[in-house]
C-alpha cells in the first residue's frame, strides 16, 4: 500500500489511526495540532464559542479576521474536537475547549500561548543539532541565550511568565498545605518567574496584603527575572500578625 492510500488522522482527532503508517503519519504532523490549539488560544475562540456559539462571522469581525480563512479555522477546530457544527454555519465550543477559556479556574489558554510561541517553538526545531552536540540550542535559533532573548522582547517574556505561574498554580497550594513556613525569614524561589509558589506559601502565614516591588534591569547581560527574593521582617514569633509584611524583590542582574 502507498502512502497516498492511507487515511491521514492529524494529532489531536478523535479518530485513531489504522497500523502503523498512520500512526507515523499523526506522529509527524504532531506539530499542526500545537500551532492550531496556540492560534485558537491567541484569537479567543473559546471565549468567543461559549454561551451558545457564534457564527464564523461572528468570531471574525470580533478578532478582526479574514472571514473565509476565520470559517476554515473553525472547521479545523471542529475536526480535533474543540467545536462542534450541526449546521456549518454556527459553531460551539466543547469542554475540551473551555480549557482555554481566559475566564476558567485553571485554564490551560497561558500554556497553550506558550506552546507554540516563537521563543519555545525555535528552539525546538533545532534538536538533531541538541543531540549532536550536547547543548542548548536556543541561542543557535533565536540569536541569543534564551533569557537575553526574552529581556529584549517583553510580550514573549510576559508570555513565557504568564505561563510558569499557570503551571505552578496548582502545585503551589498543594505544597503550601505541606511547607511550614511559619518560622522563615528568608524565602528563595528560584526560577520562580512571578513568585507564585512563593508568595502561596507565605500568604498562608500573613494578615496583611504581599507588597511586591520589582527592581529594573540592569548590567551588561540584561534578563528578565529568574529569581525571586522574599524576606519577612519582625520577629519570626509574629509572622502571622498584621504588623509583619512580607516583601518580594525581583532581583535581575
Amino acid at each position: 500500500m502507498t502512502l497516498f492510500e492511507h487515511e491521514l488522522v492529524a494529532a489531536g482527532s478523535a479518530e485513531r489511526p489504522v497500523g502503523d503508517t498512520g500512526r507515523m503519519l499523526q506522529m509527524i504532523t504532531g506539530y499542526w495540532v500545537t500551532q492550531v490549539v496556540r492560534t485558537a488560544a491567541e484569537l479567543r475562540i473559546a471565549d468567543q464559542l461559549c454561551d451558545g456559539g457564534a457564527t464564523p462571522a461572528e468570531v471574525a469581525e470580533a478578532e478582526s479576521l479574514d472571514p473565509d480563512a476565520g470559517f476554515r479555522f473553525l472547521r479545523a477546530c471542529a475536526s480535533l474536537g474543540l467545536a462542534t457544527s450541526a449546521d456549518g454555519e454556527r459553531f460551539t465550543g466543547t469542554p475540551l475547549l473551555d480549557t482555554l477559556r481566559s475566564d476558567a479556574p485553571g485554564s490551560l489558554r497561558d500554556l497553550a500561548l506558550w506552546g507554540g510561541a516563537e521563543s519555545h517553538w525555535l528552539p525546538w526545531g533545532r534538536p538533531a543539532d541538541a543531540v549532536r552536540t550536547g547543548g542548548p540550542q536556543a541561542e543557535a535559533a533565536l540569536g541569543a541565550p534564551i533569557f537575553d532573548w526574552l529581556a529584549a522582547a517583553p510580550g514573549e517574556a510576559e508570555v513565557f511568565t504568564n505561563a510558569m505561574t499557570a503551571m505552578t498554580r496548582g502545585l503551589a497550594h498543594a505544597l503550601a498545605e505541606v511547607i511550614d513556613v511559619t518560622d522563615a525569614r528568608v524565602a528563595v524561589d528560584v526560577g520562580g518567574a512571578g513568585g507564585n509558589l512563593v508568595q502561596t506559601l507565605m500568604q498562608g502565614i500573613l494578615d496583611s496584603p504581599v507588597s511586591s516591588s520589582t527592581f529594573p534591569m540592569c548590567g551588561p547581560r540584561r534578563r528578565p527575572p529568574q529569581r525571586v527574593w522574599a524576606s519577612l521582617t519582625g520577629s519570626p514569633s509574629s509572622a502571622a500578625t498584621s504588623s509583619t509584611r512580607f516583601r518580594r524583590r525581583t532581583y535581575t542582574c
